[in-house]
C-alpha cells in the first residue's frame, strides 16, 4: 500500500463514483453487504485483530460529555 496521511484513510473517502471504501484495504464496499463497513469478512477480522493487539487505542479517557454526544 502507498503511504497515507492521518486524514487520508481509505474509509474516510469515496472513490470518484461516490462509493465508500473499506477502511482496511481501500476496496469499494457493497452498501448492502454483510461485512459493512468493510469489504469482506477478512477485513473485519483484520480490524478486530488490530484492536486486540493494541494497534488502535482511545486517545484519552472517555468523559461523560462524550457519552451524551450521541443523542
Amino acid at each position: 500500500m502507498s503511504e497515507r496521511g492521518s486524514n487520508d484513510q481509505p474509509g474516510n473517502r469515496a472513490n470518484g463514483s461516490g462509493v465508500p471504501t473499506c477502511p482496511i484495504c481501500g476496496r469499494e464496499i457493497d452498501r448492502d453487504g454483510d461485512a459493512r463497513p468493510f469489504c469482506s469478512t477478512r477485513c473485519r477480522w483484520v480490524d478486530l485483530s488490530k484492536w486486540f493487539s493494541g494497534g488502535y487505542s482511545i486517545s484519552r479517557p472517555v468523559e461523560e460529555e462524550d457519552l451524551d454526544a450521541g443523542d
